[in-house]
């Protein structure tokens, strides 16, 4: 900005100008200390829109504001300084440190026999890496669903090849949310990168270790006969609220529910985030159901080609139901 740009103030409170304030301008504009100890008079609150303008390409803060509340009378100014949330309390004429903006809540229901799910658990992640995004993870059984008539449901069977790595997701997600997205990617990452069957004893326990989960995981959950409970809970809440029929399905923090999206390979980058962009403006469109691509002989093999560990380890025959 330039030398008496009306932007000149703000950066005093955001601690990026350390120019003297003379008497004659103390008039016009507050008296700010350039540290992050804040004093003097109370001075205006900085809007969130100039905040992102004015430190554009600073490397001392942030370049994302897009989670930071609208303060109260009280706070003036909210700002990500080195990694921390600051709220400068004017009235206590000191800095107080907050805790971090609430990240954007969004449900994922999973099962981690699906190689679709999968793909899109990788973008999702990699979406997380760029945004404050808090991902719930949550279940849903393609076992269930496809069920035929007259075979057993997944809960009733000693093992089943979604359903018991869904138990043992749903004891650790009791512990820590964290602990079920680490045994979910390790489960992935087995069966679908590596043709590695996740839900035989053996190959579990390798990778509930390599998780860091407790050594009697597997066992305990199995014996926890309310895991069924957990796994069946968000399967029901699936098909009842949402109309579920297979995954992935996210909730945005609208409350709409979407099936996908479904994308091979998962994009990163600069591409996983434009697709979430296009997500979330496709779920405040109301009456759009379903945007979807033919797929030529030429996707067909390249989907081939990244699901060939999967298909060459299964032990299942696909079902696909179509959209209702």
């Amino acid at each position: 900005p330039e030398r008496n740009s009306p932007f000149t103030p703000r950066l005093y409170a955001l601690g990026l100008r350390r120019r003297r304030v003379t008497p004659a301008r103390a008039s016009v504009y507050p008296r700010l200390r350039a540290s992050t100890n804040v004093s003097g008079p109370k001075h205006n609150p900085v809007s969130l829109a100039t905040m992102s303008w004015i430190t554009a390409g600073s490397s001392q803060l942030s370049t994302s504001y897009t989670n930071c509340v609208r303060l109260s009378p009280k706070y003036l100014v909210c700002s990500k300084r080195d990694g921390r949330c600051m709220t400068f309390d004017a009235s206590a004429e000191m800095p107080r440190c907050e805790d971090e903006p609430v990240a954007t809540e969004i449900d994922f229901y999973f099962d981690p026999m699906c190689p679709w799910a999968y793909q899109t658990s990788v973008w999702i992640r990699d979406v997380r890496t760029q945004i404050n995004l808090d991902i719930r993870w949550r279940f849903f059984s393609l076992e269930e669903i496809n069920r035929p008539d007259g075979k057993r449901h997944p809960w009733e069977r000693p093992l089943a090849y979604g359903w018991t790595p869904m138990r043992i997701a749903a004891w650790l997600r009791r512990i820590d949310m964290d602990l079920c997205d680490r045994w979910y990617e390790a489960c992935g990452r087995a069966l679908h990168l590596e043709g590695r069957r996740f839900y035989e004893r053996e190959v579990a326990i390798e990778l509930l270790e390599s998780i860091g989960a407790p050594a009697t995981a597997w066992d305990d959950a199995i014996a926890d006969t309310t895991t069924h409970d957990d796994v069946r809970t968000d399967h029901d809440h699936a098909v009842a609220e949402y109309g579920g029929f297979g995954v992935p399905i996210i909730v945005l923090p609208n409350g709409r529910a979407l099936f996908g999206p479904v994308v091979v390979p998962a994009p990163t980058g600069a591409e996983a985030l434009k697709l979430w962009e296009m997500c979330t403006v496709y779920s405040e469109i109301t009456g759009l159901f379903e945007i979807k691509r033919p797929k030529t002989a030429t996707d067909l093999r390249m989907i081939a080609d990244q699901f060939h560990p999967y298909l060459a380890s299964r032990q299942w025959a696909t079902i696909e139901r179509p959209a209702p």
